[in-house]
């Protein structure tokens, strides 16, 4: 709604009076402009039309005229006349003034033609809402949310916090909202307080500037106004209740996104989720409280875990108290629908307005409103919805006590939103300001109004001496008296004293930066200093011993400028050094990192995790992972047909393509896996066809399977025997097919062509080196998984081949494994008796 004024700004010089004589103002109610004169005696009326004197100092007064006059001496008669406005525009005397103000549900030039049509949402109470198109609900949840947004666009939305009453903890009420728009965010909390881009900022502000505004925010008593010009919407905020008035333009005209709808002039539609899903909304756009429809008004929550917030589905709860007696403390907004009562002037806002806010008022009283806050948030519904009405004795007769005003001003239910202001001593006559009235407090004569008060008032703001007053800066904004404020990025200090304000450079400490505290930009310390943020020295965290879990003996601290570094001791990973995560084989991996695929991993099997090494200065090779198979964890030890031919160093050491699943781990690496953990073996062999058996895949673990050192040219030890499973039937009569030998003994050595078995069974099997052992007339033994792979139906020496149980099969893989995975470990098992025996190990 757009409010303009047709008369001329007029001068507020005092001049002097010739003769004194006591004066005396003959109707103090009566709402007065300040105007001037002089006279050559105080006998001689300067004052027409009923204009009284009043002393303003020794040698001045000033002429105080009726509302529908002004001038110097009361002379000029206001009168509305046909024409007075444009199309679609009202005219109205007040304040000394002749106004034009759109008709509700308008927008425009008033005093050309007011042709643009617009609609408004609101929220109130605990908390109630109505959407652009009418439809009517309830939400309660503290999470913030989106009230409105743009659909298409990331530069313009509105969001709302709610909080829970203090003394109905299942109830909330709106709390602050931000708008997010020309890429700034301006923010109201509950105490009215703006803050642009999280800085704390006084009413009014004009960004960028007063010159050329594209937001105004102001504070003309205990309701905040921010007027977008990107988007024309115009929004107002009093404590529970938030309205915004948009125009009906292509950039939000059923554009619109959020709990307020989509603004396209159906209600049916208005109750969405972000991905789409409606809410049947009845066609008498009556929905209050249902649990279906705030489940999908949740779905625009923007942070869910701010402040332990709860969503609306949560607390969504069935009030119970005698709502008879609720509906009769309401009774005065049913009086209203039929034009009688002091809100009987509210009946323009039509009967199902009015019965939505019936409801409104029953519900909050039920929920623990008062029934005088009920009916304030009713009042400001219907100021907001009808300019200049006339509802001047509600509290009286409701028995609701009037708000207390702050020195040197008196109540009044039509302050005018253009008073006196220390930020513009014209501000009553300034065509930047949309003059109206609503209820607050009207300045003294030689007072002006400030915004920006001491917070002891229930409306917050002061009336001060003009000396009293703050100062402007170029761009139009208000800065209060005395106050000192860090701009630019801490880079300008501005201060306001005795209405002067002053700049000057302003720097932080090198090791500091700007930050905002509570609204204030502040020059702080960097992370990893101390000081007041000009003066800041390093802090040593490595004098703590607990950093890096040094005292842990799990990594070392280093100080650094502002900062420090952990070196962490392997197994040890993480900020602190806090995570043990070990690399020795696959299991390790799959418990400790969290691997759980098959394929190709790095280790570092021997790892001395007691010798304060990083895992920098470990040996590590690449090793293929089976994590499916018996719960996962195998690290694959031979398979593939690479064998042949290799020198005893070349088994020592290693050597094939884990990616390719060709590959022998290395003798010394078995040796290491194998004495640190006591370690199982598996064995899959993949069986020929015989007259005996079908083809199938069988496979073998050894619980306890060890390799010595080169000493015993690494001989094998396998202190129990197997359990083998195959893919038949017939495969339950399958046992072992390796150890020829004592179990309970140590076995066999590690044999190739060049380091030979007596029988020079390493010729035998193409130069393979296995650990070959005599079993009866067999010179080689049972078995020799490193043998080359024997092709399935040729008619070949197969027992030149690779072999198990003294036949040729097809194929074989052998693992290993921590025995007793997962527990294996005392960092990973919550077994206590387990945990205690295996750190006793």
């Amino acid at each position: 709604m757009i409010v303009a004024v047709d008369e001329a700004a007029i001068s507020n010089a005092i001049l002097p009076v010739t003769e004194t004589t006591p004066l005396i103002i003959t109707d103090p109610s009566v709402t007065l402009s300040t105007a001037t004169a002089s006279i050559k005696s105080p006998q001689e009326p300067a004052c027409k039309n009923n204009g009284t004197f009043v002393i303003t100092g020794p040698n001045s007064f000033i002429c105080k005229c009726p509302e529908n006059t002004f001038g110097a001496d009361c002379s000029v008669i206001l009168t509305c006349e046909v024409g007075s406005c444009g199309g679609n525009a009202s005219c109205t005397i007040f304040n000394n003034k002749k106004i034009c103000t759109c008709l509700p549900g308008y927008t425009g030039n008033p005093n050309v033609a007011c042709n643009i049509r617009t609609i408004t949402a609101c929220v109130s109470g605990d908390p109630h809402y109505t959407t652009f198109d009418g439809a009517v609900f309830d939400y309660m949840g503290t999470c913030p949310y989106y009230l409105m947004k743009s659909c298409n666009s990331n530069n313009f939305s509105v969001i709302a916090t709610n909080a829970l009453l203090p003394n109905n903890p299942s109830v909330s009420t709106l709390k602050e909202f931000t708008i997010k728009t020309q890429g700034h965010e301006f923010k109201v909390n509950f105490n009215l307080q703006l803050f642009v881009d999280g800085i704390y900022s006084n009413y009014p502000y004009y960004w960028p500037s007063k010159a050329n505004p594209k937001i105004i925010a102001t504070k003309p008593a205990n309701k905040v106004y921010i007027h977008d010009y990107f988007t024309g919407a115009v929004f107002t905020y009093y404590q529970h209740f938030l309205c915004a008035e948009i125009p009906e333009l292509s950039f939000l005209y059923g554009n619109m996104c959020g709990l307020w709808g989509n603004g396209n002039d159906k209600c049916t539609d208005d109750i969405q989720a972000q991905n789409g899903v409606n809410f049947s909304v009845p066609s008498s756009c009556i929905v209050h409280t249902n649990l279906s429809a705030t489940y999908l008004m949740d779905t625009w929550v923007t942070n869910n875990v701010v402040d332990s917030c709860i969503p609306g589905g949560s607390l969504l709860t069935n009030t119970i108290c005698n709502t008879t007696l609720a509906q009769t403390q309401c009774d005065l907004i049913l009086q209203a629908m039929i034009n009688t009562g002091p809100f009987a002037s509210c009946s323009g806002m039509n009967r199902k307005v009015l019965e939505a806010r019936y409801h409104d008022c029953t519900y909050d009283i039920c929920s623990g409103m008062s029934r005088c806050d009920a009916l304030d948030d009713f009042a400001h519904h219907c100021t907001v919805a009808i300019p200049f009405v006339n509802i001047n004795g509600w509290r009286s007769i409701s028995n609701c006590s009037y708000p207390k005003c702050p020195p040197h001003s008196k109540y009044s239910m039509k302050t005018p939103k253009c008073q006196k202001s220390c930020s513009d001593p014209n501000y009553d006559r300034s065509d930047s300001c949309l003059d109206g009235y609503e209820e607050g407090c009207i300045c003294d004569v030689n007072y002006f109004y400030d915004s920006n008060g001491d917070n002891t008032t229930e409306f917050q703001f002061m009336c001060r001496l003009q000396a009293d007053c703050g100062c402007v800066d170029p761009s139009g904004n208000y800065h209060r008296p005395n106050e000192y404020k860090l701009q630019n990025n801490c880079t300008l200090a501005t201060t306001c004293i005795n209405g002067s304000l002053t700049s000057e450079p302003h720097a932080c400490s090198i090791n500091g930066q700007c930050a905002i505290i509570n609204g204030s930009p502040t020059c702080q310390c960097r992370s990893g200093y101390i000081g007041d943020g000009y003066n800041c020295t390093d802090i040593n965290e490595c004098l703590n011993p607990n950093m890096c879990g040094a005292n842990l003996g799990q990594g070392i601290c280093t100080d650094l400028p502002g900062a420090y570094e952990c070196t962490c001791y392997s197994p040890y990973s993480g900020l602190q050094c806090e995570n043990y995560t070990p690399s020795r084989h696959c299991a390790d991996l799959q418990l400790f990192h969290g691997v759980t695929e098959n394929g190709t991993y790095s280790i570092s099997i021997d790892a001395n995790y007691n010798s304060n090494m990083t895992d920098e200065d470990l040996t590590w090779i690449e090793v293929f992972c089976d994590m499916e198979s018996y719960g996962g964890g195998w690290t694959l030890m031979a398979h593939g047909n690479e064998s042949g031919g290799k020198t005893f160093n070349d088994y020592v050491n290693g050597f094939g393509d884990p990616i390719s699943l060709n590959v022998w781990l290395g003798l010394e690496n078995i040796h290491s896996m194998t004495t640190t953990t006591p370690t199982s073996l598996r064995v899959v062999v993949e069986q020929c066809a015989t007259e005996t058996y079908p083809e199938e895949t069988e496979e073998c673990i050894y619980p306890f399977f060890k390799v010595s050192d080169v000493k015993t040219q690494y001989s094998v030890f396998i202190n129990s025997s197997s359990t083998c499973n195959g893919t038949t039937s017939e495969s339950q009569k399958r046992v072992d097919g390796w150890i020829s030998w004592n179990p309970s003994k140590i076995g066999p050595k590690f044999s190739t062509f060049d380091k030979k078995h007596e029988y020079n069974c390493s010729s035998k099997y193409f130069n393979t080196g296995w650990w070959f052992n005599k079993n009866g007339n067999n010179l080689c033994g049972n078995a020799n998984l490193n043998g080359l792979r024997y092709p399935c139906g040729r008619n070949v020496g197969q027992d030149m081949y690779l072999t198990w149980n003294r036949n040729s099969i097809a194929d074989a893989y052998v693992y290993l494994r921590p025995y007793g995975f997962p527990n294996y470990d005392y960092h990973y098992t919550n077994d206590p008796a387990a945990q205690l025996l295996l750190m006793n190990k």
